[in-house]
C-alpha cells in the first residue's frame, strides 16, 4: 500500500522515487507482481501457476504518482492499481483531510488553540510527534462533520493558525487528471474507486455510504468508459454491512488497511495490505512486506482457533 511520492528530497509523508524503485526491484525478485484486476480475471488453474503473487496498490490519486511513481513502474514494466476519490479528480479541489494537514504544517505557531462547536482544543506543534498527534485530533473532529461543513471547519482552523489556505491544492496535494489517468491505462496502470469524497464510511448512515460506494463506481466508469472492479475503503474503515454494500454494487474485490497476507479462503471484499516500508533496504522490505505479514497471519489464525 502506497500513497504519495516525491523526487529524492526529504518531503514529509511521501516516499522517495529512488526508494520506491529499490523496493519494486526487490519485491519482483521474490514475488510475481500482478495487478489485482489481472489476477481476478484469471482462471483458478492460471492463478495456481503464479509464484508468490503480489499486488502494488496506491491510494488517493495524487499527481505526484504520475510524476514520480508511474515512470518507475513503466520502466520496470510492472502493473499497479490506483484508487480514486472521484470528486477529488473531477473538481481538482482540496481533499478535506489535506486542507487541515497543510494548515498545521505551515503555521508559524508552536501551538494552536482551536475552538470548534462547544470544545476547546490545544494543538501542539513543537515537534514531528506533536504534529502527528495534532493531526489525529483534527482528523477525528473533521471526519464526523458532514461534507458541506468541512470547508468551514478548515477555514476556522486556518484563522486560528494564522495561515492563508490556497483556494486550490498546492503541488504536493494536487490530484491526477482524467487525461493523465487515461494515458497511464495504456501501460498496465489500473484504477479503482476510493468513494466520491474520501468519506469514512463507518461514520455515515447506510444510504449515504451506498451513495459514496455506488456513485463513485458509476462516475469513474462514465469517465473511463469501462468497468471499475476494485474498491478501497478510506482509512481502511469498514464493517460487515459496508463490505456487503460494496459487493452488491458490483465490485469484484475491495482492499483494507489491515496487515497480513491473503489466503484463498479470505473474502474478496476484505483483502489485507501491508504498508510500504519507508526505506529501500532489503531488510526493511523483507520485514515490512514478508516477515511482518506472515507474523500477522499466524496471529490472526491463532485467534480464530481460540474463539472457535
Amino acid at each position: 500500500m502506497y500513497h504519495r511520492f516525491t523526487e529524492n528530497n526529504n518531503e514529509e509523508f511521501a516516499l522517495k522515487a529512488s526508494v520506491f524503485e529499490k523496493q519494486l526491484r526487490f519485491i519482483r525478485r521474490i514475488c510475481t507482481i500482478v495487478a489485482l484486476e489481472e489476477y481476478f480475471d484469471l482462471t483458478e488453474e492460471q492463478r495456481n501457476r503464479i509464484v508468490n503473487p503480489a499486488a502494488i496498490t496506491v491510494d488517493d490519486g495524487y499527481m505526484n504518482f504520475y510524476q514520480y511513481g508511474y515512470p518507475i513502474l513503466k520502466k520496470l514494466s510492472l502493473p499497479a492499481t490506483v484508487y480514486l476519490p472521484a470528486d477529488f479528480i473531477e473538481n481538482g479541489k482540496w481533499m478535506w483531510q489535506d486542507r487541515n494537514k497543510y494548515i498545521l504544517r505551515n503555521t508559524s505557531k508552536q501551538q494552536v488553540n482551536f475552538n470548534w462547536e462547544e470544545g476547546e482544543y490545544t494543538l501542539p506543534l513543537r515537534s514531528g510527534l506533536d504534529l502527528m498527534k495534532s493531526l489525529e485530533i483534527v482528523y477525528a473532529l473533521c471526519m464526523k462533520e458532514p461534507n458541506g461543513r468541512r470547508e468551514y471547519f478548515s477555514q476556522s482552523l486556518a484563522e486560528s493558525a494564522g495561515v492563508q489556505l490556497p483556494e486550490m491544492p498546492d503541488e504536493e496535494f494536487a490530484p491526477l487528471t482524467w487525461e493523465k489517468i487515461k494515458k497511464m491505462e495504456n501501460n498496465r496502470i489500473y484504477f479503482g474507486s476510493h468513494t466520491m469524497n474520501h468519506e469514512i464510511l463507518t461514520e455515515m448512515d447506510s444510504s449515504q455510504a451506498l451513495e459514496e460506494i455506488m456513485g463513485s463506481k458509476k462516475f469513474i466508469e462514465s469517465r473511463l468508459s469501462h468497468e471499475i472492479k476494485g474498491f478501497c475503503y478510506p482509512n481502511g474503515c469498514y464493517n460487515v454491512q459496508i463490505a456487503k454494500q460494496v459487493e452488491i454494487c458490483g465490485y469484484r474485490y475491495a482492499v483494507t488497511t489491515e496487515k497480513g497476507l491473503n489466503s484463498r479462503s479470505d473474502s474478496m471484499m476484505c483483502l489485507r495490505r501491508p504498508s510500504s516500508p519507508e526505506s529501500g533496504t532489503c531488510f526493511d522490505i523483507l520485514r515490512g512486506c514478508c516477515w511482518r505479514p506472515v507474523k500477522d497471519l499466524v496471529k490472526s489464525k491463532m485467534k480464530e482457533r481460540i474463539w472457535t
